[in-house]
């Protein structure tokens, strides 16, 4: 069964710059997810809590809304739970599946014919299977992005040649724990 921790990893993955307000938004048949993600934004943003920053609140729905503020603005996430398994099912207001079980890049770009193409042209080059792939635009010719679980990671210099795509305006990656470990020079 995929662990939320993972889910909270992959989230905690956008936040570098200092978080200064967490609301979370829970419906009442996720009722053991809660605790867990309460006990771990604690850990993390212990200065939050510490202000009395993170807040909890119920809601109708199935998923479990996460809103957090940061110097860069207001980011919200969902978490939604399949099977006993959860994933991240929203990123602001673009929607997509994430297990954070695998690599995944998550490329934001505009939405102009070719760009999918490209990338995954690079990495074809470079031998990388995609396991997974969602894309979700705000409109036609507007900011989009599009998310892909890989069956292996991509090295640095292949995530460089992504940035400079045509039209691509942003690329994030996001590398399981298990991998960490797996990296060399890396702890086990």
């Amino acid at each position: 069964m995929l662990n939320l921790d993972t889910i909270l990893a992959l989230i905690r993955h956008f936040f570098v710059s200092n978080v200064t307000n967490v609301n979370i938004l829970v419906c009442e048949d996720q009722v053991d997810a809660p605790e867990q993600l309460l006990n771990y934004l604690q850990q993390v943003y212990a200065d939050v809590q510490a202000n009395g920053r993170i807040t909890v609140s119920h809601k109708d729905g199935e998923a479990i809304a996460l809103q957090m503020t940061s110097d860069e603005g207001v980011h919200q996430f969902q978490i939604s739970r399949q099977d006993e398994k959860f994933y991240l099912s929203k990123i602001d207001a673009f929607a997509m599946k994430v297990t954070g079980e695998s690599p995944a890049l998550f490329i934001y770009h505009q939405d102009k014919v070719g760009v999918i193409a490209a990338v995954t042209a690079k990495l074809s080059e470079r031998d990388i299977n995609i396991a997974r792939l969602d894309v979700h635009r705000r409109g036609k010719g507007q900011d989009a992005l599009l998310v892909m679980e890989l069956d292996v990671p991509i090295d640095p210099a292949g995530r460089q040649e992504l940035t400079h795509l045509q039209n691509v305006t942003h690329v994030d990656y996001y590398l399981p724990p298990r991998d960490l470990q797996q990296l060399p020079g890396s702890i086990s």
